[in-house]
């Protein structure tokens, strides 16, 4: 479920870098990451108007344009043009986006999952990446399988773009606040390193337990019966649930061993490379020098150890940030760095050769 361009919750970020992000993203889950098909539920007209196709007389979004490089054998795009249900507004700022992208979901679920042993519902900006003695996802998946897994979780948290990687950039909007800074630019990803490789830092080594608020999951459609993006599974161990009998018992037993989250370290892990808006740097210059939690660039530990201290001693705050005093507040996931950029890297140079 996604857009060419779209505005967050309270309409507070407007995002317009979909063609990009969609085309490294699909490269990098259907030529390296070895998923089958991706259907594609795009929301763009529901957010801006769309150009007539002449040819054969239908919309044509930026979403469809990208899908076409791949082919309808790899890629099919659903026409999706729900708006989002403003189920939390005026009482709160944030209105709620989800009642689109939970229908889209179910819709998926429903036509596609009987023809698909393993299904996922996941974002333009999150990267389910083969982990440990795994390359791809679908060796790791057969494992699981064997072993009775039905439902796998990613936990999620948001990674942050590396400072050391982006590069100035000036707005195409007129009067923004990009083009009339004069002191500092504005920051944004580089045009010559993929976003896997900018976005690889992550505030913490290991995922946390609270990570699980906001975790994607990987499950095979035929014991899953209800699924929403975030939320628990209603499953066939669930109809289980409400009954005392032994049979009922050894069901909901065997239910919580077929749904688990994956191992980090030797299965997959998910990266989730939320875009930081250019305007949204200037900002930052500030907040990583005087408010380290705060900083939402990433500045990363040396040699991937974190230095322990007091950040209100002198002198431990020191050893703890770069020359300019900004934090080490990252980790860069070696396996991705060193392995799976490579190879994006790799498979895009081949790609764009033929579209030329």
């Amino acid at each position: 479920w996604t857009s060419a361009s779209y505005k967050t919750r309270g309409n507070g970020r407007k995002i317009k870098d979909t063609a990009r992000r969609l085309r490294e993203w699909l490269v990098f889950h259907l030529h390296i990451a070895g998923m089958d098909h991706i259907y594609i539920y795009d929301n763009s007209s529901a957010n801006i108007d769309i150009k007539l196709d002449g040819e054969k007389g239908t919309y044509l979004s930026e979403v469809q344009m990208v899908a076409r490089e791949f082919g309808p054998d790899r890629v099919t795009v659903i026409h999706w043009p729900y708006k989002i249900c403003n189920n939390n507004f005026p009482a709160a700022p944030d209105p709620g986006d989800r009642s689109s992208q939970y229908a889209a979901e179910t819709s998926c679920r429903l036509r596609y999952g009987p023809y698909t042993e393993w299904i996922t519902f996941i974002d333009p900006d999150e990267y389910l990446i083969p982990m440990g003695k795994f390359e791809n996802l679908r060796d790791m998946l057969d494992e699981a399988g064997e072993k009775g897994t039905k439902i796998l979780s990613f936990l999620s948290m948001q990674s942050l773009p590396r400072f050391n990687m982006m590069v100035p950039i000036d707005s195409d909007e007129k009067d923004s606040i990009c083009n009339n800074s004069k002191e500092l630019p504005c920051l944004g990803p580089p045009k010559n390193a993929t976003l896997l490789q900018t976005f690889n830092c992550n505030r913490l080594k290991e995922m946390p337990s609270w990570a699980s608020r906001a975790k994607k999951q990987i499950y095979q459609p035929d014991y899953v019966l209800s699924h929403f993006v975030h939320y628990s599974t209603v499953t066939l161990g669930t109809i289980h649930r409400k009954s005392n009998n032994d049979k009922a018992r050894e069901k909901r037993a065997s239910a919580k061993k077929r749904e688990r989250a994956v191992d980090q370290h030797t299965e997959a892990v998910m990266l989730h490379a939320k875009t930081v808006l250019p305007r949204e740097t200037l900002e930052q210059y500030d907040l990583c020098i005087t408010k380290w939690s705060a900083c939402n660039l990433g500045f990363p530990h040396p040699n991937n150890v974190a230095i322990e201290g007091d950040r209100m001693d002198p002198t431990d705050r020191k050893r703890m940030s770069d020359p300019q005093g900004r934090g080490y507040n990252c980790f860069v996931n070696d396996s991705i760095e060193n392995v799976w950029v490579p190879k994006l890297a790799s498979a895009l140079e081949k790609l764009e050769n033929l579209w030329k």
